[in-house]
């Protein structure tokens, strides 16, 4: 997987030397924004990102046609933590906790791209789950405005059905 990915981005990147103007960059600022909002994840200290990191109006489509606000993500990344201990995140068999490369089309915009595998365990059932995971980002004036998450919730989902059938 790691090898199908990294020869996809070589060839974006030689791509970018076509008259279209496209851009691919692994280790700008924007890159390097996402890559530190990830450990501001990991340590459950996410309270400085709107403004910072997201627009206040950002938009996340979560395995959806149908966004929600970047407020209520937050709520659901904190729920993370309420959930699961021992978070991690890992890029295939790298030492790097993602993938992460920013890409400028003309006329379109800026996007970051994320990939890597979310892992944690379950504080109620013990369960470690193993999730991969890809996200889009799209930036306007140095913010994350949309964000799109693609990854299966169902290991997740699975937790909080856990936790909910023993308040019964």
């Amino acid at each position: 997987m790691k090898k199908i990915i990294l020869v996809m981005c070589t060839a974006a990147i030689f791509s970018c030397q076509t008259d279209k103007g496209i851009v691919v960059t692994l280790d700008d600022d924007k890159s390097k924004t996402v890559l530190s909002a990830y450990d501001d994840y990991l340590n459950n200290d996410t309270d400085e990102w709107i403004g910072t990191v997201f627009s206040a109006e950002s938009k996340v489509y979560s395995n959806s046609l149908e966004p929600i606000t970047i407020q209520e993500n937050l709520e659901n990344i904190a729920m993370h933590h309420e959930l699961f201990e021992d978070i991690s995140m890992q890029f295939g068999d790298s030492d790097e906790k993602a993938w992460v490369q920013t890409v400028t089309y003309p006329e379109i915009g800026t996007f970051s791209q994320a990939w890597f595998t979310w892992k944690a365990t379950g504080k109620a059932s013990g369960t470690v789950v193993e999730v991969p995971v890809h996200i889009g980002y799209e930036w306007k004036d140095g913010l994350i405005v949309n964000t799109w998450l693609h990854s299966d919730q169902s290991k997740l989902l699975a937790e909080v059905q856990f936790v909910e059938s023993m308040k019964e």
